[in-house]
């Protein structure tokens, strides 16, 4: 650099993107109140942390990869137990992920720095894609995965190097690792490989070679198996996670419309009163869609896209269809479709600024970035992170519940007993957890009587609907998320 000071002018740029990414995610980490589902992760954790153990739930609760990268990093925190576990440290994890799915989307698109860069911008601020970064869940780590096989494989077709299909195994392995909805992301890669070159796909199968191709396989599986297993010690944690796909239980309140992901989700919101969102992305991924398929008519039209950012965003495409068609419906679902746009949408901003740049296109492709897409995801992650007026902040745990049960927790005497009453109390367990053994969790119809509650210094009721009996004279209530409320005993 010292011979080429221009070469400044390359390494910056990422650096400080990547720099604003990790700010985005890691600052203030713990300020966001427990989402019941971030709760019920880190009971399923504390097995492995303090004795470890994990078997998997075909059922339910998902895969054990976040889990098996969060012991490390709880080890080098000094953490041991549950306990101590606080929830900036149990989230870094998913910012260490969605740190790199920006990182990887700018390697996904290709091209020239321009296109990378961009891409690398777009991850680093998506509203969504930052929030649930910050959220400990599948999704980001999911979403990650979902953008590694594809670049590892299209490395691969490019090289021929060995160290990619090695890359291939490892990120389809730790996919198949993280969540049941795997499939329905290879499904989509399948549907836009032959969609789009049907021809070349065959021609690409053919010339990998059926060993070759069952060598990866066997790798993939080979890394899931001792994940699922626990390293051996569960063997039929692997045939479960199959067995899963058939058995897999969603919970009942999530059903929604068809065209919910495509319109709220995937679109525009007006938390402020002007649209804002993920639309800017869908908008861009559309416009690079028009010019490589204009290129493809004529190729001295319009700007080079590659082959990885078109057929990303066609896979993602085709996980929306998917996902609408299902009726359980979630926000965070979309993470690894908006993921698969970013690419091709960092493209499409190129093609809008012309192909004489002006600077009158360029300042307005940048204030739609920096409205529609930076200013909401500072707002929903740091100003407001449990409005209803950003349509992926979905049954959050709400401030004042959260800070009423933080405080009540931390005030109990050290031999005092605790009652949560109802059906659906998480995410109690967290307050509480530095109490396990002297709290009960009870259901509506296994509560103890009156009499026996006597023997508890604190009862805490939950429900849609609290009895008139838990929400008399002596008793606080507080809506712990949108419709669900706790009721504490004085």
């Amino acid at each position: 650099m010292k011979n080429n000071p221009r070469a400044w002018l390359v390494v910056l740029p990422p650096v400080l993107l990547l720099a604003l990414a990790a700010v985005l995610r890691f600052a203030d980490l713990g300020s966001r109140p427990m989402h019941a589902d971030e709760a019920v992760q880190a009971y399923i954790f504390a097995d492995l942390l303090e004795e470890g153990k994990y078997r998997y739930d075909p059922s339910h609760y998902h895969g054990p990869l976040p889990h098996f990268i969060n012991l490390p990093l709880m080890r080098a925190l000094g953490i041991r137990k549950l306990d101590t576990l606080q929830a900036w440290q149990f989230r870094l994890q998913p910012a260490l992920a969605g740190l790199l799915l920006a990182a990887l989307a700018g390697a996904c698109a290709g091209g020239d720095s321009r296109a990378r860069w961009r891409a690398m911008l777009l991850a680093g601020i998506a509203p969504m894609l930052l929030y649930f970064s910050r959220m400990a869940i599948h999704e980001t780590l999911l979403a990650l995965c979902a953008l590694a096989v594809p670049f590892a494989v299209a490395r691969w077709l490019e090289t021929r190097r060995a160290r990619w299909l090695i890359v291939t195994a490892l990120a389809f392995g730790c996919m198949h690792a993280t969540k049941e909805t795997w499939c329905i992301i290879a499904f989509s890669w399948a549907a836009a490989a032959f969609a789009l070159w049907p021809k070349k796909t065959w021609h690409a199968v053919r010339g990998a070679g059926a060993a070759r191709i069952a060598l990866v396989a066997t790798a993939a599986m080979g890394i899931s198996f001792l994940l699922y297993s626990n390293f051996g010690k569960h063997p039929g944690g692997f045939a479960d996670a199959w067995r899963t796909l058939f058995s897999y239980r969603t919970g009942g309140g999530h059903e929604k419309g068809w065209w919910y992901y495509a319109v709220e989700c995937l679109g525009f919101y007006r938390p402020g009163g002007w649209p804002v969102g993920e639309g800017v992305v869908g908008l861009f991924a559309i416009a690079g869609g028009v010019m490589a398929w204009r290129r493809r008519k004529n190729r001295y039209v319009g700007h080079h896209v590659p082959a990885l950012p078109l057929f990303l965003a066609v896979s993602g495409a085709a996980q929306v269809v998917v996902y609408s068609i299902i009726k359980y419906k979630t926000p965070w679902l979309m993470l690894a479709p908006l993921a698969s746009f970013v690419p091709l949408a960092a493209h499409g901003w190129i093609w809008a600024l012309g192909r004489r740049p002006r600077w009158w296109r360029a300042a307005a492709c940048a204030l739609v970035v920096a409205a529609g897409l930076l200013a909401p995801a500072l707002v929903s992650s740091f100003k407001a992170p449990t409005s209803a007026a950003f349509p992926f902040v979905y049954v959050p745990t709400l401030p004042d519940a959260d800070a009423e049960l933080d405080r009540v927790a931390r005030a109990l005497p050290a031999d005092a007993m605790t009652a949560v009453i109802g059906n659906d109390y998480w995410p109690l367990p967290w307050y509480f957890r530095a109490a396990r053994e002297r709290t009960g969790f009870f259901s509506e119809a296994g509560a103890p009587s009156s009499e026996e509650l006597k023997e508890f210094a604190l009862v805490i009721h939950t429900g849609y609907q609290l009895d008139p009996s838990a929400t008399g004279a002596g008793w606080r209530v507080f809506e712990l998320r949108p419709g669900y409320f706790v009721s504490i005993s004085r």
